[in-house]
């Protein structure tokens, strides 16, 4: 996907009603994209969406504790 791509996705998740499912697998996603996606689905006040699957991209878990803004 084309990053201008991903950007729209992110316009529809904070706005849509009616996406309930969304299958992102092996698209080469970095962190850094799954942060703007957990943004923009928090942004949507009444989201319908119960399932994401990031699977298969680079999205690293290193068992690092966050660190407090």
């Amino acid at each position: 996907m084309t990053q201008d791509t991903l950007e729209r996705l992110l316009q529809v998740l904070r706005k849509t009603r009616s996406l309930e499912e969304l299958y992102l697998e092996t698209l080469a996603l970095k962190a850094d994209f799954a942060h703007k996606l957990s943004q923009a689905v928090l942004a949507n006040p009444d989201p319908p969406l119960h399932t994401i699957d990031l699977s298969h991209n680079l999205i690293d878990d290193k068992g690092e504790p966050l660190q407090e803004i």
